[in-house]
């Protein structure tokens, strides 16, 4: 425990150093696709592969996350998790399959200590300094956590319970105490938090919308179609945000605090979304477009989502994540 707080603080005075180069909001995007993180240091206009860590054999990355700066990134699959100082140019070790989301500075995070697949049972963990220790805040009786969602100083947090136990669970004291917000039979994908913390929103597969205005207390179906919802972006005021589905479902952008929701006119239509980033702005956008769509790859907007540009065509990326800059 002294040796990973010690790697910790060593690893955070290090990028402290390297954030006096910082770019501005979205310039800094992290993508997954399996073994390979991809890394675009132009506004997601351009990509380039990371010197990512070898993983064992059968494991994949499943999370990634850009801190508000570009510098420190973390990484996780099934067994491990990473961080990078150098814009994730290079990546070095940290708790063992520990991470989940985490603050602006990544000074919070949440992470459900699991072994296997995201749907088993597990706890849900809070750390506060950036990894180095964890505690247990929600039991595995309430099911698996497959995702979750800080606000930009790490006050406010929000969790999903997947298909066998569905339900929203809410923390506004930076994950010390927890609160339930909403029970349904939706099974619930994601969730994502303004920076502020006040608009959340989130999404249930073969379900509904969800938004909140409250800071997570409650959440109100949104006026959309039932879809294969699959995952949420929200930039940092909570003025601009993206859902996207699968199975041939659409992406969808509110520009009035998830009050209303349309398809942008040149919305590109690969078939299968799967993830998707906005910048603190609003302004820049990447959603992933994976197998079996018959397009893979990643689209990026510069314009809020007016029109959109297919990078990196052919790989089957799962995660894509941006810095948020915000008014602090």
């Amino acid at each position: 425990l002294i040796k990973m707080r010690s790697i910790v603080a060593v690893l955070l005075a290090l990028a402290c150093a390297v954030c006096a180069q910082t770019g501005g909001d979205g310039q800094y995007q992290l993508a997954i696709a399996g073994a390979d993180i991809y890394m675009s240091a132009s506004f997601g206009t351009t990509w380039f592969k990371s010197n990512a860590p070898t993983l064992p054999a059968g494991d994949s990355f499943w999370y990634g996350y850009v801190t508000t700066t570009g510098s420190p990134m973390f990484a996780a699959s099934l067994t491990r998790a990473f961080i990078s100082i150098n814009f994730g140019l290079d990546w070095l070790p940290l708790e063992s399959s520990l991470f989940m989301a985490a603050s602006a500075t990544g000074q919070y995070q949440i992470a459900a200590n699991r072994t296997s697949d995201s749907v088993d049972p597990a706890p849900l963990l809070v750390s506060s300094d950036t990894g180095a220790t964890w505690k247990q805040v929600l039991p595995s009786t309430l099911g698996s956590f497959p995702a979750g969602s800080l606000s930009a100083s790490g006050q406010f947090m929000t969790v999903v319970t997947g298909q066998h136990s569905p339900g929203l669970y809410y923390s506004n004291n930076y994950g010390q105490t927890w609160y339930t917000s909403q029970t349904a039979s939706d099974d619930y994908q994601k969730v994502a938090i303004s920076g502020i913390g006040k608009y959340q929103t989130a999404v249930a597969l073969y379900g509904s919308v969800y938004t909140s205005t409250n800071y997570g207390a409650s959440f109100t179906a949104a006026n959309v179609s039932t879809g294969a919802w699959v995952d949420v972006a929200v930039s940092y005021t909570g003025e601009f945000q993206v859902v996207v589905a699968k199975e041939n479902g659409p992406l969808l952008i509110s520009k009035d605090y998830g009050r209303s929701w349309a398809a942008p006119a040149s919305a590109p239509a690969p078939g299968q979304w799967w993830w998707v980033a906005i910048s603190g702005s609003g302004q820049y956008i990447t959603a992933c477009a994976a197998n079996p769509g018959p397009t893979v790859g990643l689209y990026v907007s510069t314009d809020y989502g007016v029109s959109w540009t297919l990078l990196q065509s052919g790989t089957d990326f799962a995660v894509v994540s941006i810095n948020q800059h915000g008014q602090q």
